[in-house]
């Protein structure tokens, strides 16, 4: 029995046969295990989740269920699996259907409305899609974005930034911290976290779990792409194609078992503010979906704003320019512990950092980008270096300071000091070379051969 029911095409065809052998490992959908919420489909039929999307917000088993749909229109295994539960539902065309909440959910977070319960509830039911789920064993940390972001002023013509979260993740592991990177190919920048990785040389398909866990032990360190771990990317690729609400469940479902605690620092785009997303991480936590340990969610401002309007949405929504800390301002949410910790504004001075916008705004061209992600992971660019140090040591500062005692005030956010510190260890590691190092050991583990960025 196939996994995938949507083929999208030669450039995903390598992943989607990827996704095959890694199924036939033993991928299944518990239904047993999930009966109570897999009952949510027959008691909230899609005809009323679609009119309750226009008219109000989604109860989280309403959210759970219409991501349900969209499951059963892209995962052969689901589709068999919870036959029984869909039996009585007149849908002529699950993918009409399930194009039809991705849509509706789209739109919905497009206006600021979509709320941590609606998130939680489809990312809970997209964790049914993953054909695989490491243990990893105990902790990890994961790097994300939503991508989308609007860019670097001028609005008129705006710059983009280098592949931050992925370089970040990279910064990160070479210090010795645990960390898995989940990402996919582009969608507003010419460079995805997956270009980008592929860029340098690395294999990012994997066929077998063991290949997975001889990647993560030999290196401390493996990137997953979207499409070879999950089927529900798919079904944004029919024509015509264009975006959905995937780009936030996408980064919020890495293939990491539900028992091993998740450490994060995830940006998201104008679309959504960081304090649902935070909340929404608290939610999966406390309902045990994941077990969820510290998180920053981070969005980057055009400007420096007044710190009492971080929580006003339709002010963020107008200045959020990135999907990473910005040179100007940012705001950013935490959970420590799997409990919403509050939202604060950062700035670079408080990473001890000058960032200048000229310095590292970046045409939205392949050969430009890949060449940026090179100067600043091997330090030879000093402001692109700066900028990624800053974003390196938030994720490095929520990995092993942000639930300590002392690291963290409940009014004042984090500690500055500490935020600082770790900038500068990230700083350090990036001049003597040490993530260059261990993505030329990572290349060649995947069977790679390093590609310089020119």
């Amino acid at each position: 029995m196939r996994v995938s029911q949507i083929e999208v095409g030669p450039a995903y065809r390598r992943k989607q046969d990827a996704r095959e052998a890694l199924a036939v490992e033993g991928y299944a959908v518990d239904v047993a295990c999930h009966r109570e919420q897999l009952e949510w489909i027959r008691t909230h039929p899609f005809q009323q989740i679609d009119a309750a999307m226009k008219r109000r917000d989604l109860t989280f088993e309403e959210a759970y269920a219409g991501m349900c749909y969209v499951l059963r229109a892209t995962n052969g295994v689901f589709a068999v699996a919870t036959g029984d539960h869909f039996r009585d539902i007149e849908i002529a065309d699950y993918r009409l259907a399930g194009r039809e909440f991705l849509n509706g959910m789209a739109v919905k977070e497009a206006w600021g409305q979509v709320t941590p319960e609606e998130i939680a509830g489809m990312v809970s039911a997209a964790r049914l899609d993953l054909i695989v789920a490491l243990p990893f064993g105990g902790r990890i940390f994961e790097t994300c974005g939503t991508g989308g972001d609007v860019g670097l002023p001028p609005r008129d013509a705006p710059r983009k930034v280098m592949n931050v979260s992925t370089l970040s993740s990279l910064v990160l592991a070479s210090l010795g911290v645990r960390t898995t990177k989940h990402g996919s190919y582009a969608n507003t920048s010419a460079v995805g976290s997956t270009d980008a990785l592929e860029r340098f040389g690395v294999i990012v398909e994997q066929g077998s779990r063991a290949e997975i866990e001889r990647l993560f032990q030999d290196v401390g360190y493996c990137f997953t792409d979207a499409h070879v771990v999950k089927t529900i990317h798919d079904l944004s690729h029919l024509s015509p194609k264009h975006e959905t609400v995937n780009h936030l469940i996408g980064p919020m479902t890495p293939p990491v078992a539900a028992a091993t605690r998740l450490d994060k620092v995830m940006g998201v785009n104008e679309k959504v503010h960081p304090e649902d997303v935070a909340k929404a991480f608290a939610e999966l936590h406390r309902r045990g979906v994941q077990a969820i340990g510290n998180v920053a969610v981070v969005s980057g401002l055009d400007t420096d704003i007044d710190a009492h309007s971080i929580l006003r949405r339709r002010f963020v929504k107008d200045h959020a320019i990135l999907d990473e800390l910005s040179p100007y301002s940012s705001v950013v949410a935490f959970v420590r512990n799997g409990v919403y910790g509050g939202t604060f504004l950062l700035h670079p001075s408080d990473f001890g950092v000058r960032c200048v916008n000229s310095s590292i705004a970046l045409e939205n061209r392949p050969e430009v980008l890949v060449r940026a992600n090179e100067d600043a992971l091997r330090g030879r660019n000093s402001a692109l270096a700066d900028y990624l140090a800053m974003n390196a040591g938030l994720a490095l500062y929520t990995a092993e300071h942000l639930d300590v005692d002392g690291a963290f005030h409940e009014q004042r956010g984090p500690n500055r000091e500490l935020l600082a510190e770790c900038a500068r260890r990230c700083r350090t590691a990036i001049a003597e070379e040490r993530p260059w190092e261990l993505l030329q050991r990572y290349v060649q583990a995947t069977g790679g051969n390093l590609r310089m960025g020119t």
